[in-house]
């Protein structure tokens, strides 16, 4: 098991805001050369219209945690994206994004495949989550709110902000639970 909170997290500025990076693999990967496999960042677009930097080779999924925008991928589609809403999308498109947001975002090189899914759970509920046999890790970040999540007849408790990997090889399925409710991004990676 992975887990990371926000003094781990790599932060920067870009054109149209912020970003943090919540994840990067391998270790020693790097964004900007784009030596990296799988990439997971939170970014928050401060500027009413911008234009999102060419990334060749590299798949993109993009959900809203918080306000609205829409993606124009020039020759391609357009996509209103609301909170939960996922578009996917390669980033050699010319992709520009119109609105104020905070989005989850996974960037992925290669022949990684990935699953991303937003959901909100209300006060004092239960979920259960299991791998697929087509999934070897699983993530969940939690954007508001706090998550227990019971790994190996444990409680482990995630707070607001935080994100934590679960490999396959752990636990197949397991249960959450949120007292005061929560909304979390969840993400399955082969």
């Amino acid at each position: 098991m992975y887990f990371k909170t926000y003094k781990d997290y790599k932060k920067s500025q870009w054109s149209g805001g912020s970003t943090t990076e919540l994840y990067i693999s391998p270790d020693n990967g790097n964004y900007s050369t784009l030596d990296f496999k799988l990439r997971i960042s939170l970014a928050k677009v401060k500027v009413p219209k911008t234009t999102f930097t060419p990334l060749k080779g590299v798949s993109r999924k993009l959900m809203v945690l918080q306000g609205e925008i829409i993606l124009k991928h020039e020759h391609h589609h357009s996509q209103q994206l609301r909170k939960f809403d996922v578009d996917s999308f390669e980033g050699s498109w010319d992709t520009t994004s119109i609105g104020h947001s905070t989005n989850f975002n996974i960037m992925s090189l290669g022949a990684l495949k990935n699953l991303l899914i937003g959901e909100k759970m209300r006060p004092q509920s239960n979920s259960h989550i299991d791998f697929d046999k087509k999934w070897n890790n699983l993530f969940i970040y939690v954007f508001s709110g706090n998550l227990e999540v019971e790994i190996k007849q444990k409680t482990i408790m995630i707070e607001s902000g935080s994100l934590i990997e679960i490999f396959r090889t752990e636990q197949i399925s397991f249960n959450t639970h949120s007292k005061r409710g929560c909304e979390i991004a969840i993400v399955k990676t082969a």
